[in-house]
């Protein structure tokens, strides 16, 4: 190729430009840990014109700081990468990401900060509505098996509550029942099988009290509820996470028990 003189014309491209920024997240958050991504991102090249000229992409440069201390995690790599990061409790953690092109323009730096999940307040779970309930009704008998149950059997118990912008949800399972059957005996239940049966089903849940009682016995049992938490990140539900466990009341019964008296019949 010649200009009108005969001279040859070289043409000389130019890629001024720094890639298109990176947009650094958050992929997932724990308790312990914070982890970052970003996805790819392509070159602008000149910028625009009938002679547009791109370089390409070449490499992005990415580390993180906890608290604002020194880089941690640092590398170059040809395509985005996830950093996980532990995170101490109450500390803030940020990715950051620079991207350039093959004739070294760079982004500036950019950056997306988080904090390690914390749990949220347990909270008020209200009065347990399960009340205690026996066969026979309304009265036992000395030496017979009184069949004992909850009614309504325990389930799973969801609150939901947003602190300092996060929306948390907390459930609380049951899995265990305590029951004391007002003369000194009571019985650890786990699972199901402590919520017992109602009747005509078989209750797993049966005691034989050996005294009558007019005034009744107090039956009393306490449920067993494995509490556990998610946070909302990103769209996502993270989780769930142990929260402990807590103990809640049913309505006690008063079971008065009356001594079986033989009768000798005439026919």
């Amino acid at each position: 190729m010649a200009d009108q003189y005969g001279w040859p014309v070289v043409d000389i491209y130019v890629d001024a430009m720094a890639p298109y920024p990176p947009a650094p997240r958050v992929v997932t958050a724990s308790p312990t840990s914070i982890s970052f991504a970003w996805d790819p991102v392509g070159d602008q090249g000149d910028g625009a014109g009938q002679d547009y000229f791109t370089s390409g992409m070449d490499h992005y440069v990415s580390w993180v700081t906890v608290d604002g201390g020194p880089p941690q995690q640092v590398a170059t790599t040809t395509a985005p990468r996830t950093i996980d990061q532990p995170v101490p409790h109450g500390q803030n953690a940020c990715v950051h990401v620079v991207a350039v092109d093959r004739v070294g323009n760079s982004t500036p730096d950019q950056a997306a900060c988080a904090r390690a999940l914390t749990a949220p307040p347990m909270p008020d779970w209200g009065r347990l509505a399960s009340a205690v309930s026996a066969n026979p009704l309304p009265t036992g008998l000395v030496g017979l098996d009184s069949w004992l149950w909850l009614d309504p059997a325990p389930t799973r118990v969801v609150r939901y509550e947003t602190v300092d912008g996060i929306r948390y949800r907390v459930s609380a399972s049951p899995i265990a029942t305590t029951w004391d059957f007002g003369d000194g005996a009571g019985g650890r239940y786990s699972g199901t099988p402590g919520f017992g049966a109602p009747f005509p089903e078989q209750s797993a849940v049966t005691h034989v009290f050996q005294a009558h009682s007019r005034l009744g016995y107090v039956i009393a049992a306490s449920v067993a509820y494995r509490v556990t938490w998610s946070a909302l990140v990103g769209g996502t539900w993270l989780g769930p996470y142990p929260m402990g466990t807590i103990g809640r009341a049913v309505v006690p019964l008063v079971y008065p028990v009356e001594q079986a008296q033989p009768e000798i019949l005439l026919m």
